[in-house]
């Protein structure tokens, strides 16, 4: 058997108070690791959205080594270079550093913070949806709302999405796009409607502001808890 697992939003996961982030996230190459083939990119886990370069992570046995080459071969005949500004990104994202970590702690309490806030209230008004432990994506699910909804025609997440586009001026992807059945009332919800920048530096002038929920959100993420508010 041969894995191949996507984990472009792997050091997105959340710490625990107790725990650092290798504790957090555990790659399933580290228990087969002969029979994983791990792939990446910048563009989820270093916040760099359109900065696009992925790469494949093989076992270090060689196991694997006929299917890398293969994989290079086709590589090699389909894709031209990386523009010289993604690889210089790419080399200083990959290298260890106290720089890096700190960016990357940095932007998993903004985003825990943020996708707590927006899980808080869509409980609130009956929208479900799992509690977010990485990344930054939420999945609400409207089923609570599906007599109102159907009396109105909307009996499908691409219905759904629609109505809540017309009504609230919000863009949510569909769950049928996730492998969900059509009739299914769930879409996928981003919360990452702020400026990363400000928050950032707002982080770096105080660290304890990641536990000042209501104070952050107000000054670096208002919009999308008026969004979410008239969404809930």
């Amino acid at each position: 058997m041969i894995i191949v697992s996507d984990e472009i939003y792997g050091r997105l996961a959340f710490d625990d108070a107790s725990s650092s982030l290798d504790e957090s996230y555990v790659s399933i190459s580290r228990y087969a690791p002969d029979n994983t083939i791990v792939s990446s990119g910048l563009s989820k886990w270093a916040g760099s959205g359109g900065w696009r370069v992925g790469m494949f992570a093989f076992p270090q046995s060689g196991r694997l080594n006929y299917l890398r080459d293969a994989m290079v071969t086709v590589a090699s005949e389909s894709f031209t270079s990386v523009s010289a500004p993604i690889q210089h990104a790419a080399v200083a994202a990959y290298e260890e550093s106290a720089e890096m970590d700190t960016y990357l702690k940095r932007s998993r309490d903004i985003l825990k913070l943020c996708g707590n806030s927006v899980h808080t209230i869509l409980n609130q008004g009956n929208i479900s949806c799992p509690e977010p432990d990485g990344g930054f994506y939420l999945f609400p699910n409207f089923e609570h709302f599906r007599p109102q909804l159907a009396s109105i025609g909307v009996k499908t997440s691409v219905q759904l999405c629609d109505l809540i586009l017309a009504k609230c001026g919000i863009t949510l992807l569909p769950g049928s796009c996730f492998g969900m059945p059509s009739s299914s009332l769930t879409a996928r919800l981003s919360y990452v409607d702020f400026d990363g920048e400000a928050a950032l530096q707002a982080v770096e002038q105080d660290e304890e502001l990641t536990g000042k929920p209501e104070e952050f959100m107000g000054s670096h993420a208002r919009s999308m808890i008026l969004a979410v508010d008239k969404l809930a």
